[in-house]
Order: C-alpha cells, then structure tokens, then sequence
C-alpha cells in the first residue's frame, strides 16, 4: 500500500467505484452526486491523500478547514469496496500518522458520519474520536447523522 498526494486521475478512478454507503452518504449530506462530492472534498481540503494498491485507489482522505471554527478541521474518507475486504487493515496502520498530521494543523477534528454507516463509526471510535451528537435531520435529505469529534491540546512550552 502506498498513500500519495490526491491527483485527478486518483478522484476519477475512485469516483468510478465508490462504496454504495459512501455515494448515499454524499448525496444525504449534500446533494451532489457522488463525484462532484468527492471532487468537492478534495478540492476544499488543506490536505488530501490518496491510498493506492498497486495503481489501484482504494481510498481518498483529507482534512477541510471549518467554515465556522479556524481551530477545527474536518476529516472525510471515502473509499472502495477494496476498504471493506482487503484494505482495512493496511489503512489502520497508517490512520494514527494521518490523524497526527491532521491535529498539527487543527486541534480540534469534527465531522459528521451517517448513522447507517456502522462500519465507519465503528473505525472512528477505534481511531480515538467521540459520537457526540445524534442529529435526526441531517444534510439536505435529512437523514439521521452523528457529529463526531477529536480534541487534543495545544502544546504549551
């Protein structure tokens, strides 16, 4: 597994094979179609990365900025079936370093997950961050949510 800098050809490949939960996820919380929602993440993130197996992308991720906190960035990962079956796994090892780059720029992570999306929810909370609110009416569909959050302090010499 190799994680590189996102390019275009990386957003047309994945957008081609996104996970269904992951296209219904985009379409509930914006109503773009799926790859003008996964163009739309990257092109709004301060970093964004594409996981590879070989020369096939199995997951794109990467951190906005808050359109309503400067000290908070909001993380997303959209991906593949490959993420479910063969790469959950290898995409664990590197999630800590991921995160850690993420919380250099932002002390403060927080975004929202579709309440059906169990498997997300489930590697978030392994990955450290809290389910802190159950919205009913989310998104342009209004679909049930979950905001989620990580926090970590600023250091202080």
């Amino acid at each position: 597994m190799r994680i590189v800098p996102v390019t275009e050809a990386h957003v047309q490949d994945l957008g081609r094979n996104l996970r269904a939960i992951d296209k219904r996820e985009i379409m509930e919380a914006t109503g773009l179609s799926p790859r003008r929602g996964l163009l739309h993440s990257v092109n709004t993130s301060v970093t964004a990365y594409a996981a590879l197996q070989g020369s096939r992308v199995f997951a794109i991720y990467g951190c906005a900025q808050s359109p309503k906190r400067a000290d908070t960035g909001c993380p997303w990962l959209l991906g593949s079936p490959l993420l479910d079956t063969q790469q959950r796994r290898a995409l664990i090892t590197v999630a800590p370093e991921a995160i850690q780059e993420m919380h250099q720029m932002f002390p403060r992570l927080e975004n929202y997950v579709s309440a059906e999306n169990y498997l997300a929810r489930r590697w978030l909370l392994w990955a450290g961050f809290q389910m802190v609110e159950h919205v009913q009416h989310y998104g342009v569909q209004n679909r049930p949510f979950i905001r989620f959050v990580k926090e970590v302090s600023p250091c202080v010499p």
